[in-house]
């Protein structure tokens, strides 16, 4: 476990490293698994709509030579949810970003 630190400091679309960033974080994180899971080959993220995030999961995947699967990428938001909902999937939102990872 890791106290996370950061904010969307660097907000432009593309990332400049900053440590006070919440990209910095998610490379800690990163850095950590792989030590855990030498194995660890690959992230998975949730993006569907946002270039801000998927391009900072990018980027450091990127980095730490991980491959980026965004597998909800553009797909449309009434069927990602209609996906949801016939999955029998019990999901509550807890928080709704329009900005930051």
């Amino acid at each position: 476990r890791r106290r996370l630190r950061g904010s969307s400091v660097s907000t432009s679309m593309a990332y400049e490293a900053n440590d006070a960033d919440e990209v910095e974080d998610l490379r800690a994180l990163l850095r950590a698994a792989r030590r855990r899971e030498p194995r660890l080959n690959a992230v998975c993220s949730g993006a569907i709509l946002s270039d801000y995030q998927r391009l900072r999961v990018e980027h450091v995947c990127a980095e730490l030579r991980l491959t980026s699967l965004a597998p909800l990428w553009r797909m449309p938001q009434r069927e990602v949810l209609e996906r949801v909902v016939s999955s029998g999937i019990d999901a509550r939102l807890v928080k709704v970003a329009a900005m930051g990872l």
